[in-house]
């Protein structure tokens, strides 16, 4: 008999009448097919009255560099953090509880994460990869801007972190929800997320103090979509490295600078506004990454359908 106890429904959201104490009881982690994984956590879907959930538990033992207590406390903060917050770019948690000792929780099942969806960008016009691309950084920004107010960083902004509710369609726009919270938390809370000499996080997307196990910061979210808005008008294209140490090496020396304003596939009005993101300027944080993106591009905000973005090609 499973040990599943403490079962706690989140008030922030509306439980679906299907997600009952019986079903959650009734749920099996080892025999849930898996629908994604990562170093801190893995994911099974839940079925139950025709709706489907997603549940976060621990990675499988052995298959992280972490302990599993450290494990523990990651998922525990990260389902306590999310049940406090209610935002429509921002993924719906349902319930948490434990299994014997590992905590878990439920969350609304979404299509495919944005960093599977890259390669399908752009189609045969290069103005829709453009305008998708804008779009979903906006989304992200909406998410950023009511954290940010809440002083919490996300701390893990990237494009496998950005769930759309369906493929991108003429007729209309998916919605844009942020993900992983797992290494989020308040600012005043003093996290560190550097431990041993292990940094956690994705070299791809994180700032040279980042890197270095400083605590992130507003800025490291916005470093973040920046990085993200860079691989979607890149194709996917993104720059993988081995270590953190390869990335603060790109960043010291220049490279990345480089090669965003070398790029000739990047739009120049883009070109400009990664260089904002990405490095010191006036948007800091998402209050005034939105703000930015709407002063700049102030045709997104009105943009309802996949022709709306086609008008605009920077």
């Amino acid at each position: 008999c499973m040990d599943i106890r403490a079962i706690k429904f989140h008030s922030a959201h509306t439980v679906p009448p299907s997600l009952t104490e019986d079903v959650i009881k009734g749920f099996d982690i080892d025999s849930a097919s898996p629908v994604g994984s990562g170093a801190m956590s893995r994911l099974c879907l839940m079925e139950a009255g025709g709706d489907k959930f997603v549940v976060k538990a621990l990675p499988a033992p052995g298959s992280s560099r972490m302990s599993r207590s450290e494990l523990r406390l990651f998922l525990i903060r990260e389902a306590e953090l999310l049940s406090t917050l209610n935002h429509p770019n921002i993924v719906r948690t349902y319930a948490d509880w434990r299994l014997g000792e590992d905590p878990m929780y439920v969350m609304k099942f979404l299509g495919l994460d944005l960093s599977r969806m890259l390669p399908r960008f752009g189609w045969d016009d290069a103005a829709i990869k453009f305008g998708q691309a804008l779009y979903v950084v906006r989304e992200v920004a909406k998410a950023l801007a009511y954290l940010h107010a809440r002083e919490i960083v996300q701390a893990d902004v990237k494009s496998a972190n950005v769930l759309l509710e369906h493929r991108f369609e003429r007729e209309g726009l998916p919605r844009a929800v942020l993900c992983d919270f797992a290494l989020s938390h308040y600012i005043d809370a003093g996290l560190s997320i550097a431990k041993s000499g292990i940094v956690y996080g994705t070299p791809g997307y994180m700032m040279r103090d980042d890197l270095r196990g400083e605590p992130r910061t507003k800025k490291s979210d916005v470093f973040g979509v920046g990085c993200m808005l860079h691989e979607c008008l890149r194709h996917g294209e993104r720059y993988d490295y081995k270590s953190g140490s390869d990335a603060v090496r790109d960043l010291d020396s220049g490279a990345l600078q480089n090669r965003i304003a070398s790029d000739l596939d990047i739009p120049a009005s883009a070109r400009g506004f990664l260089e904002r993101l990405m490095w010191p300027s006036d948007i800091c944080d998402g209050v005034t990454l939105l703000a930015g993106i709407d002063e700049a591009f102030p045709w997104i905000r009105n943009a309802t359908t996949c022709k709306d973005l086609l008008k605009h090609h920077s």
